[in-house]
């Protein structure tokens, strides 16, 4: 049981291009602590040059994309000695690595789209099949991404997400539905379904009360038994394959009945009308609810 005189703190903002998305994840945290009784306060910081209250129980790490998502700040946190929610370093680190978490997606058998890296410079053979998925090796919340349906767009896609990363992921596009697996320590919530307007499921169309766009969601998906049990296991499978051992959301393409994994977040959007809280909502809990289970796992792995 939590003592809730101790003081958590929850980290927002970062260098990266989440930090809005990450305040307003932040506030509802906030909120939902202080609605429980906690002690709790925000800290803004914008890189490694922060200071924490000396009376610090508990990190409440809401830095999404860079710096908080793949693996900087936890080691931080581990140096300072201070506990904190979420994954830890290693696991942060290859999982927000699109190479990286695809080698091991592979190497345990978890189905992946086709893909390759390249780096500024190389040669682009003009026999890509489209359309073609670009993204950044090294970003979250669809920034720097494109959907390339044509030969002459592909430049332009490849400069763009060059201007978030060294490596570019250029990756087959799975024609099916976009699905979202929220995994909370080792239950797998129910399934999300997503349906966004207008193209792909784009920073904007994830976004809406931030960068305008839409989409539709269905929670939980409109799947057989068979087949969600099977979407399931296959996220379960990703997560344990990364060692996520918190929480986490597995994005996933369903090409008629068959899943592939896109990615696993490790700092999904907390806002309560994110993905894994609609999800958490669904199984049964309150935000308040999946804000303390989540603080309770953390402990208990740290």
């Amino acid at each position: 049981m939590l003592d809730k005189e101790k003081h958590i703190i929850i980290l927002v903002g970062g260098p990266g291009g989440e930090s809005e998305i990450s305040l307003a994840s932040g506030n509802c945290v906030l909120k939902a602590l202080l609605n429980l009784g906690f002690r709790a306060s925000i800290i803004h910081i914008k890189d490694g040059n922060f200071t924490l209250p000396d009376d610090t129980y508990l990190v409440f790490n809401l830095v999404h994309g860079v710096f908080g998502e793949d693996g900087f700040l936890q080691r931080i946190l581990d140096k300072k000695g201070v506990r904190y929610t979420g994954a830890c370093a290693k696991a942060s680190e290859c999982a927000f690595n699109k190479l990286k978490s695809k080698e091991i997606f592979l190497s345990s058998q978890i189905p992946v789209p086709r893909y390759q890296i390249f780096r500024k410079g190389d040669f682009v053979s003009a026999s890509q099949k489209y359309p073609l998925v670009v993204k950044p090796l090294n970003q979250g919340s669809s920034i720097g991404v494109s959907l390339v349906e044509k030969e002459e767009a592909l430049e332009n896609a490849l400069q763009k997400a060059y201007q978030y990363s060294s490596q570019v992921l250029v990756e087959e596009y799975i024609q099916g539905r976009e699905l979202a697996v929220g995994v909370l320590g080792e239950e797998v919530l129910p399934i999300v379904e997503i349906k966004p307007e207008g193209g792909f499921y784009s920073i904007e169309n994830k976004y809406p009360h931030i960068f305008g766009g839409k989409s539709q969601y269905f929670c939980p998906a409109n799947l057989s038994a068979k087949l969600t049990e099977k979407v399931k296991q296959v996220a379960l499978n990703s997560h344990r394959a990364l060692d996520i051992n918190v929480y986490s959301r597995v994005d996933i393409l369903l090409k008629e009945e068959q899943p592939f994994v896109l990615e696993a977040n490790t700092l999904p959007g907390m806002i309560e009308s994110s993905l894994f809280p609609m999800a958490a909502k669904e199984a049964g809990y309150s935000f308040e609810q999946v804000c303390l289970r989540i603080m309770e796992i953390s402990l208990k792995d740290k």
